[in-house]
């Protein structure tokens, strides 16, 4: 960890400094990735915790499941409108 930390800090000052310029485009295709990751990954998390494989000891409640149907369905609907700003202008 001692190491790793500032060759981390030293990679992301060279990617400032030398991608300045193309820094939002970059910063654009993170935010593009991210709004369209997060469904997928909450919907590959939400089979795994109900899946026969998990304890059932372990498993949420119900209201918490209903509540990570809502959660879903908002990201699902905020990747929508993300890439339809985006399309649309």
């Amino acid at each position: 960890y001692n190491y790793c930390l500032p060759i981390i800090g030293i990679g992301g000052l060279i990617l400032f400094t030398q991608f300045s310029k193309g820094m939002v485009n970059m910063l654009n295709l993170a935010t593009t990735f991210s709004f369209l990751a997060a469904p997928i990954i909450a919907f590959i998390n939400f089979k795994a915790i109900q899946s026969k494989n998990f304890p059932e000891s372990h498993r949420p409640p119900k209201w918490m499941i209903g509540l990570a149907y809502v959660g879903f369905m908002a990201m699902v609907g905020f990747a929508i409108y993300y890439i339809t700003s985006l399309v649309v202008g």
